[in-house]
């Protein structure tokens, strides 16, 4: 199922980084979204893509 407004598509993935931290600041050694089904590789994000991901939903919870 695509996006009506843009034709894009949609994925479940969960944010995960590796950050190094020093004493005055920190920095990303690594992003991935991980994929909730195993069928799927992790997507590394490299720095010059972050500023263009927008997250357009956040699980909360799962009603029985």
């Amino acid at each position: 199922m695509g996006d009506p407004e843009n034709g894009g598509r949609f994925t479940v993935k969960k944010y995960h980084s590796a950050k190094t931290v020093s004493e005055d600041a920190w920095h990303h050694d690594r992003i991935e979204l991980l994929p909730v089904n195993p069928d799927y590789d992790p997507i590394p994000v490299a720095p010059h893509e972050g500023p263009e991901m927008v997250v357009v939903g956040k699980w909360v919870a799962t009603i029985d």
